[in-house]
């Protein structure tokens, strides 16, 4: 029944990327549930806790590459669909690439209405199940080429549905509107990560060397406050 009710509340809430922490939790403790077990020792544990945060790290690089330097391939030869390719994290790109496809193969336009403002349209998606609602309206201002769309997709994900890319299809608008380019699932946030990963992971690597050796580690200590004083006097001056 909360398949049912909650989006019908929520669907106007921004919820991208959203996870309860009991959810991350579970999934967590079952991933490493996979590599130990209570009858393990402290430093049995501590092996397999390292081999499993590799491994999780090797996944995560392998998908950095592939969003970097290779091509996925393309089902529609649309411009919106390469462009979502070069603009996108590749996960990310395959839910955008499934709309795209679906704009073109279940939506079709039931009423168009126009004023000086904006077009609004009925649109008819025949893969919704017939008890849903699968009559959608997509609104499009002249203005700015803002859309909006009954369904409520991006403001709940940061996706376009297949509503919108119906819409650009039909109005010939080739090219991905700079406004649904959400930052938090494009190619330049995964790059930002993927540096603060390395950070992390060096800071981690500095201090694991330099824990035994008191003197070091206060060297270390003491460049690391002189790089924050020197970051935090160049970022206010650039303010």
């Amino acid at each position: 029944m909360r398949d049912l009710w909650i989006p019908s509340y929520f669907k106007e809430c921004t919820f991208s990327g959203l996870m309860r922490t009991t959810s991350r939790s579970e999934a967590e403790n079952y991933f490493y549930g996979l590599l130990s077990n209570s009858d393990l020792h402290l430093i049995e544990f501590s092996t397999h806790f390292d081999t499993a945060l590799e491994g999780q790290r090797c996944i995560q690089r392998k998908n950095d590459h592939d969003s970097r330097y290779t091509k996925p391939d393309f089902k529609t030869g649309l411009k919106l669909e390469v462009e979502a390719a070069e603009f996108f994290t590749r996960n990310v790109f395959f839910d955008i690439q499934s709309e795209i496809v679906a704009s073109m193969v279940s939506c079709m336009l039931i009423r168009l209405e126009e004023s000086e403002e904006l077009k609004t349209f009925t649109i008819k998606d025949i893969d919704k199940h017939p008890k849903h609602h699968d009559q959608f309206e997509v609104k499009l201002f002249k203005s700015d080429q803002k859309l909006l769309c009954s369904c409520f997709k991006f403001e709940m994900t940061g996706i376009l549905c297949r509503h919108c890319f119906y819409v650009l299809r039909r109005e010939s608008l080739e090219s991905y509107l700079k406004a649904y380019l959400t930052k938090r699932w494009t190619k330049d946030k995964e790059e930002i990560q993927y540096v603060i990963r390395e950070l992390e992971f060096a800071m981690e690597f500095c201090i694991d060397r330099l824990v035994n050796d008191f003197d070091k580690l206060i060297l270390f200590r003491d460049k690391m406050n002189g790089n924050m004083t020197k970051v935090d006097n160049e970022t206010t001056n650039a303010k």
